[in-house]
């Protein structure tokens, strides 16, 4: 029986094993992604969504714009299944609903679907948990088809899939950020930060061919950026190679992984004909120049793009200093997240006032004027700034479409943490409890060493009352069981880290 698996472009496949079939995050729309500023690369517009339409299962591996394509899923039969893993966040599930999907079944890792005829697909969400995204894998009759795109897996999780000893592996060398974009660096500081982003991702994408080895391997590149009247194949020069480019690449440095690689175009299909032999691959370039095809995409989607910005400015009001100091109070609000930021911020509109935080000491200070320099200068429209207190944007948004220009005097991850996840309060949440501060406190008969800040908004517990084993934080009144595993008694559902618990000494 013929199988086949087609690229999509990015990181997109319909995937046919057998009489089995599963869509993977199709992204086809020419409006990009991103408010337009991310473009698939090769152009895949010639390709017909409708062709796609009569699919009984979607699989979508992420929220993000580039996966969850909503102009693309807009036209799908709502009667289609949609699978999906099981983030703690439920934001992908809520965007498939309010779409009008009405079966979107969450899957745990690792939890087999059946797809029917004897075929089953399975999901691996993202080893950092906060990064949403997801590998599918595909089986029937021994054949196995990972489709891992953009998804970072730990080593082993990789074991996992070479164990089941994949024909073909989808893998991309990309990823869901805005570094080092987004930052203002001198030329010479860029080249830096590129070369050593493209070594991270790189050794990554190695890691995952040789850990998953599979037979054969579709390198997938990056998007291509749509900033100004430039239009390149990545954040920065040469950050996110295309997949010419990265099968050159890895040519060049793991030559024993290239011997494996095979590259498939938008429409391009691996195939397999019966139930033995090998999947055949032939990639069918669709341009000569790549420069002329880009300059091509762009001049026919730099409309759209400059379209859909200028119909978000429509809808933008006047920025009160009152509404946007309001704005970062709340922002800010969880001191787990601040305590140690120590630092001067300033957010600028280009074309407005400023507004200073001194996370330097306690209370921390909201300012409309300051006589020193920041060392963290965000910059950014009023109008991106009104639609984010409306609600109709997110700092997310902001940062990945390029709109926000931060210049910064060293990294903080816990500052950009604020304006890369607050959007999403279980995904915050998530990354706030990743490496939590801890804290030695006592009751009368016992110590314990447990998660200094309350995880209802992150107050510090060095003041809290102890009774009995039982915490209270004097800042909301939630209370916590010390003595069996810091379990939530008043308040909500989220625990408190216990670390350690052990006699006082006499």
């Amino acid at each position: 029986m013929r199988s086949t698996v087609t690229f999509l472009g990015h990181s997109g496949l319909d995937v046919r094993l057998g009489s089995s079939r599963v869509v993977c995050d199709p992204w086809l729309s020419t409006r990009g992604a991103y408010l337009g500023a991310w473009q698939q690369f090769p152009d895949n517009s010639r390709l017909e969504a409708s062709d796609l339409h009569d699919t009984p299962v979607l699989f979508i591996g992420s929220p993000r714009p580039d996966h969850l394509d909503v102009e693309t899923l807009r036209a799908f039969p709502r009667t289609v299944q949609v699978i999906v893993p099981a983030f703690r966040t439920r934001r992908l599930v809520d965007q498939l609903q309010q779409l009008g999907f009405g079966t979107v079944v969450e899957l745990a890792d690792w939890q087999p679907f059946d797809l029917g005829a004897g075929a089953q697909l399975t999901v691996v969400a993202s080893s950092t948990k906060h990064v949403l995204a997801a590998t599918a894998i595909v089986e029937l009759d021994g054949q196995v088809v990972v489709n891992q795109n953009d998804c970072p897996l730990d080593a082993e999780a990789l074991a996992q899939l070479a164990a089941k000893k994949p024909a073909l592996h989808v893998v991309q060398l990309s990823g869901p950020s805005y570094f080092p974009a987004a930052y203002d660096f001198p030329p010479d500081q860029m080249g830096v930060e590129i070369e050593q982003a493209l070594a991270r991702r790189s050794a990554n994408f190695y890691e995952a061919v040789a850990g998953v080895t599979a037979r054969r391997v579709v390198p997938v590149g990056g998007p291509c950026f749509l900033e100004g009247r430039t239009f390149q194949s990545g954040a920065g020069e040469g950050l996110l190679p295309d997949a010419d480019e990265l099968l050159a690449k890895t040519a060049r440095e793991r030559p024993e992984l290239a011997e494996r690689m095979r590259l498939l175009y938008p429409g391009d299909a691996a195939t397999l004909d019966g139930d033995g032999g090998e999947w055949q691959l032939a990639g069918h370039k669709p341009y000569d120049d790549k420069a002329r095809h880009l300059e091509q995409q762009r001049r026919a989607r730099q409309p759209l793009a400059d379209g859909l910005l200028a119909e978000l400015r429509a809808s933008a009001e006047p920025v009160e200093i009152k509404d946007l100091r309001s704005h970062l109070r709340d922002l800010f609000q969880f001191e787990d997240m601040t305590w140690d930021l120590g630092l001067l911020i300033q957010v600028r509109l280009a074309d407005g006032p400023s507004m200073w935080i001194d996370f330097r000491k306690k209370p921390y200070r909201f300012l409309t004027e300051s006589e020193e320099a920041a060392s963290h200068v965000l910059t950014v429209d009023s109008a991106w700034i009104s639609l984010v207190l409306q609600e109709k944007l997110s700092w997310h948004d902001l940062l990945m479409a390029g709109l926000v220009s931060l210049h910064a005097e060293r990294g903080s991850e816990k500052l950009m943490a604020h304006f890369d996840f607050r959007h999403d309060a279980a995904l915050f949440d998530l990354v706030r409890w990743l490496n939590p501060a801890l804290i030695t406190l006592q009751d009368e008969k016992m110590e314990y060493v447990c998660q200094r800040f309350c995880p209802h908004r992150g107050r510090d517990l060095e003041y809290a009352v102890i009774e009995r084993g039982v915490l209270t934080c004097t800042a909301h009144g939630w209370r916590f069981d010390l003595r069996k595993g810091g379990k939530c008694l008043w308040g909500g559902d989220a625990p408190l880290i216990v670390k350690e618990i052990r006699p006082l000494k006499a």
